[in-house]
Order: C-alpha cells, then structure tokens, then sequence
C-alpha cells in the first residue's frame, strides 16, 4: 500500500517565520478549526501575511466549524503583505482551505478520512503539486484520533486516491518537534485501515 506521494514530516510548527516559508512554498495548504473555536495560530499568522483576506471571507460565509463546513480562499499575490515571511515575488501559494471538523465527540477516523478526501479532491480540482497540512500543538485530546493514527489515515487515504484518481507530488506536514515521530509511524503503516473502504465524505453520515 503506497502512493506516489512524497510525504514530509517538518517539525515547525512552534516557529512563526520558518512555518510560515513553508506554507508559502506550498500551492494548497489545509487550516482545520474545531465547532465554535477561532483559527489556529497557524491560520492567524497566515490571515495576517493575507492582508486579512481569510478571515474576511469566513465571516463572510458565517464560517463558524461545523463538521464538513468549507472555505477555499484564492490568494491574491499582490495582497500578501511585505515584510512577513515571504514577499510576493516568491509566493508560490495559490490557495487555502478551510474546514470544519464539528466537536472533539465528531473528530474520529471518518471525519479525519473524509477530510483528507476533501483536500484531495480540491488539490486535483485546482492541480496543486505540493500541499501542506499543519498540525497544530494541542490539537489532539484523548477523545480525538492519535497523530499516529493521522499518519495511518492520511497514508491510506492516499492510497485509496491514487488508485483511480490524482494525488499530489508532495505533501508537508508541519507539526511540533515532539509529534514527528508519532506521525512518521502512522505514515509507515502498510495496511489498509478499512476492508473494504467506506470512502467516507463531509459531512459524515454516521455508520
């Protein structure tokens, strides 16, 4: 079980300036938010280098995190402000998406799996060579899937696309130093999760 895929584990999400050189190196970067919660600091930081673009256009779609609840921003290079962590010249971001996961009790494997469809099927719509999916710090609790977990879901999701469909060329995650690992080990699982696969979608139908 393996995609073509190239899947990097980059352990910076604690760093403003070096996580956001990688989101802007990037042509599709993934920001999730929890039912009710503001954007992560990665989406903050993000929003702020946008001139605000981001958060203007999720109030704008009362974007508040329900499960399977979507928002694709189109980057206008010109609006990505100087002196951040890239000027527009070397922007290579063409756009960011936002989704909801609903509450910790609806984030488990087939929210994460149906999220990772999601993506996917934007990434082909849009041709999107390189994706970028943060992780943030504290995002995980013991209701939620572990991060070994999100590395066995990803890589199988991957798989499942790859076999019918287009897949990105790469794929960076940002993550905390201490979460690499845990990743890196779900990335390494072989088998497939689910036999035969439920092809789950957002926003999920209980099974």
């Amino acid at each position: 079980m393996k995609s073509p895929t190239s899947i990097v584990v980059s352990p910076v999400m604690l760093k403003k300036q070096e996580s956001l050189q990688h989101v802007f190196a990037s042509d599709l970067v993934l920001i999730t938010v929890m039912a009710g919660h503001k954007l992560p600091l990665i989406g903050l930081w993000l929003d702020e280098c946008l001139d605000n673009q981001l958060s203007t256009q999720l109030r704008e779609q009362a974007f508040n995190g329900q499960r399977g609840q979507s928002c694709l921003l189109a980057v206008s290079q010109h609006a990505v402000s100087p002196g951040q962590a890239v000027t527009p010249n070397v922007c290579r971001l063409k756009h960011v998406l936002v989704v909801g996961l609903g509450n910790f009790r609806e984030f488990h494997s087939h929210t994460l799996c149906g999220l990772i469809r999601m993506t996917l099927e934007v990434a082909a719509a849009n041709k999107a060579e390189k994706l970028c999916i943060p992780i943030a710090p504290n995002r995980m609790s013991s209701n939620t899937i572990s991060l070994s977990g999100t590395g066995a879901v990803l890589n199988c999701r991957l798989w499942q696309t790859s076999l019918n469909g287009t897949v990105p060329s790469e794929i960076e995650i940002l993550c905390s130093p201490q979460a690499k690992p845990h990743i890196e080990k779900g990335l390494s699982v072989t088998e497939p999760r689910c036999n035969p696969c439920r092809h789950p979608q957002l926003p999920i139908i209980e099974l």
